[in-house]
């Protein structure tokens, strides 16, 4: 038994309002998918938009341009111990064509709490106000 003027049955939308709905849903999800791989496409490399492409291994790439130059920094390659480069280098003028500084490490001893063989996605930035480049 239920209080007075409490109604205890259910009240459930009409079926075709819910089959109505469920198809809205359902072309919204359809719609926002195709908008979806529409925005990921990726044009053709141009001076408007330039699709970096790197030969050989370098990946994790961190891009920065100063002085009129590209500089691209990655994650250590996998050579023998005496030829393990903790962050590669490479250089391009166009961002487009790229350089690799063989044998060039942009962090050559690592810090006391790195791991030797550990050193992935480097990030380097210009720090304008201090003048100096900060990696992490």
């Amino acid at each position: 038994m239920s209080p007075p003027g409490v109604d205890t049955h259910r009240h459930h939308p009409p079926l075709p309002a819910l089959r109505s709905l469920l198809a809205a849903l359902v072309a919204l999800v359809a719609l926002v998918g195709a908008v979806s791989v529409l925005a990921v496409a990726v044009p053709a490399a141009s001076a408007d938009n330039w699709a970096p492409v790197h030969p050989g291994d370098f990946p994790d790439p961190s891009i920065l341009n100063w002085g009129g130059q590209y500089y691209g920094f990655a994650t250590q390659n996998f050579a023998v111990p005496s030829q393990t480069l903790n962050i590669q280098v490479s250089t391009s003028l166009n961002g487009t064509t790229w350089t690799q500084l063989n044998g060039v490490d942009a962090l050559p001893h690592l810090p006391s709490w790195a791991k030797e063989g550990e050193t992935w996605a480097p990030t380097v930035f210009l720090n304008s106000t201090a003048k100096t480049f900060v990696m992490y």
